[in-house]
């Protein structure tokens, strides 16, 4: 008996794909009916519509055979199942049968002469139906579908516009089917987008671009294809858009302004490219006030060849994710650059890879709040050109264990509040972390690598402008530096400490000394680049700005003689002991500019 009903559920199944109509969400079998029975017809009515709800704004097609290639203007007989757009399902007449297209038919009106040639676009279309709980159906639409060019054929389901050279937009509650081509009063052609445009509906809410028309051969305009898949994807939040292999030809900036949305690739093997100038991706918009939130793009490659713009603008969002994305900007745009971060809060920017930068690999402007910048790598388009990061604005942002080589400025930190950079490698960078201008507070700089090679003259960490409170502590200096110490510090730089460098050179700092700065441990303090006469190893104590540990007695100071060490000089002069981290030092009581 157990065998019996399991055979005859696989045959409700099967024929179950044949139902006509919209199947609508049926009510379990009442108990003093007949079960058998009502479970099938349970059974065929609910798995269809479990599908359509988990598969809402999704695409796809189940047909049994688009027609092929015909020797006249009228294809063969086309059988289908199909979810539109919206989510409703139908078949090709509305029950289980067939229809052929006579394009030549009057409201159609394709080109069928010889000679002569069209191309003509297909669609199964709801639109305007009335679904009755039974599955049939009454049509209440015309026989032109709305604010567009598709004619119905006959009484069926499919619509044809031969109007259009290029794609038409998808109408409402529809699904492509294909595109017909014809020469010489001659179907020669037939793109079946069964396969390209649709697939098999998915739990996980995945859309593919190529459901909506995009081809990525680097050749169609796949613009509004790739956009269409976005916008459909929004309508059901939790959604994913998936970019297959291949590269998808972009003319103008795509957007992303809703939440709850994933872009996702096949990593370098998923390119969107575009040529014209402007941003490639912007994702929220603050001029309308319109923010993304919980939106993520991975894996992707974006490259673009305009002379301005951004290959990805994060304009205003809440927790964005940005990860394993390789930005291509092109080598001339000096104005913008990999990925602007503006108005974004709480995002995160990780193991992404920007190459050919001319302008800026990582801006973090205006409102770029909490944001995190883990193992990125941005490279330049040429030795000691752009600039790596750049945080020109903004709060409590990290950047860590990032790499960034052969840029003018490795980071450029010239604005904002609570900055971190640590862990960083900083490769033939003419600079690698300035400071020079601006106004910025609290700024940490903490175990860093600096390795100016290929006969870069370097500064590892410039400190200027106005920056107030900040930490250069625990850094690795790899290569000797031919005219400026590692460090070199100006006025502004003030209540800061430099602490612990490990040098390739004799000195870790050079400059003009400002106030409350401790200089401890890894080196000596030169009061300008040129002072280095009888520095030796000596370390120096400037009263009231700059105190420096390490082992000697006297610096040479403006104003005369003062006197530092790690042992007792022994001489007439009183000297006070003083302790620092179990060290004894002693140092002037008072100051005697001629002991």
């Amino acid at each position: 008996m157990i065998l019996l009903v399991i055979i005859l559920l696989i045959i409700s199944m099967v024929t179950g794909a044949g139902a006509t109509g919209n199947e609508p969400t049926s009510t379990v079998p009442a108990q003093n009916a007949s079960f058998l029975p009502n479970l099938q017809d349970f059974l065929r009515d609910e798995t269809p519509a479990v599908l359509t709800r988990h598969d809402a704004g999704m695409q796809w097609v189940r047909s049994g055979g688009l027609h092929a290639t015909a020797a006249s203007c009228t294809s063969a007989a086309l059988s289908l199942e199909a979810f539109t757009s919206s989510g409703n399902r139908i078949t090709a007449n509305g029950a289980a049968g067939s229809v052929a297209i006579q394009y030549d038919a009057a409201n159609i009106a394709a080109n069928c002469a010889n000679p002569g040639s069209d191309v003509c676009w297909v669609v199964g279309s709801a639109q305007g139906q009335d679904f009755s709980a039974t599955g049939g159906r009454t049509v209440l639409s015309m026989p032109t579908l709305p604010a567009s060019a598709f004619n119905r054929v006959g009484t069926s389901n499919l619509y044809v516009d031969c109007t259009s050279a290029t794609e038409p937009a998808l109408p409402t509650d529809s699904v492509w089917l294909m595109k017909t081509t014809i020469t010489n009063g001659a179907i020669t052609g037939v793109d079946n987008f069964q396969n390209s445009r649709s697939m098999p509906p998915s739990l996980f809410g995945m859309r593919s671009v190529k459901q909506d028309g995009a081809v990525g051969d680097g050749v169609a305009d796949d613009t509004v294809p790739i956009q269409r898949a976005i916008t459909n994807a929004c309508v059901s939040p939790g959604g994913m858009v998936w970019v297959p292999p291949g590269t998808y030809l972009v003319t103008s900036t795509l957007t992303i302004t809703c939440n709850n949305l994933r872009l996702v690739g096949a990593g370098v093997a998923s390119t969107l490219s575009k040529t014209p100038a402007g941003d490639l991706l912007k994702i929220g918009n603050l001029a309308t006030s319109t923010h993304a939130r919980d939106v993520a793009v991975e894996h992707v490659q974006l490259s673009m060849a305009g002379a301005s713009g951004w290959v990805v603008n994060a304009d205003f969002a809440y927790n964005l994710r940005v990860q394993n994305v390789h930005m291509n900007a092109a080598v001339g745009n000096t104005t913008g650059g990999g990925l602007r971060v503006a108005e974004v809060i709480n995002g995160r920017f990780e193991g992404n890879v920007m190459g050919g930068i001319g302008g800026t690999g990582i801006l973090n402007t205006t409102g770029g709040n909490g944001n995190t910048y883990l193992t990125n790598r941005v490279d330049a388009a040429a030795l000691g050109v752009g600039i790596g990061i750049q945080h020109a604005s903004g709060s409590g942002n990290l950047f860590a264990g990032n790499i960034v080589e052969t840029l003018a400025t490795g980071i450029l930190i010239n604005g904002g509040r609570t900055v971190v950079v640590i862990g960083g490698y900083f490769e033939s960078n003419t600079v690698g972390i300035d400071l020079t201008s601006g106004t910025k507070y609290g700024v940490s700089i903490i175990g860093n690598v600096f390795n100016p090679i290929n006969g870069v003259t370097a500064v590892d960490i410039d400190c200027g402008g106005v920056t107030d409170g900040f930490v250069i502590q625990g850094n690795h200096h790899q290569a000797t530096h031919t005219s400026n110490a590692p460090v070199r510090l100006t006025a502004g730089c003030t209540n800061g400490m430099i602490a612990a460098q490990q040098l390739a050179d004799t000195s870790a700092v050079a400059g003009t000394a400002a106030g409350n700065v401790w200089i401890q441990a890894g080196g000596k303090m030169l009061w300008g680049t040129a002072d280095t006469t009888g520095m030796g190893t000596t370390r120096e104590l400037r009263l009231g700005q700059v105190m420096v540990d390490t082992a000697g007695y006297t610096v040479s100071t403006g104003t005369g003689t003062v006197r530092m060490g790690t042992a007792n000089p022994g001489d007439s002069n009183l000297w006070i002991p003083m302790k620092y981290q179990g060290v004894q030092y002693y140092i002037p009581a008072w100051s005697n500019p001629n002991p």
